[in-house]
């Protein structure tokens, strides 16, 4: 189960402890594994290069010869 806080960048994980999904699972918060997230902004712009524009060749004849 989760939750999305709204107006921040925390999400709230719970794990319930089994496969029914119910079973020690009570809320977003509450569960038997709980887990609470927030997205990390990056402290600088990151910097895109664009690629550059690659042509490729057929590859080279490296049959054995006799």
């Amino acid at each position: 189960m989760f939750k999305e806080e709204a107006g921040t960048a925390r999400v709230y994980l719970a794990l319930s402890n089994d496969t029914t999904c119910t079973n020690g699972l009570y809320s977003p918060t509450n569960g038997i594994n709980s887990h609470s997230f927030t997205l990390a902004t990056p402290s600088h712009t990151p910097v895109v290069h664009p690629i550059p524009y690659l042509t490729l060749s057929p590859p080279a004849d490296t049959r054995p010869t006799f």
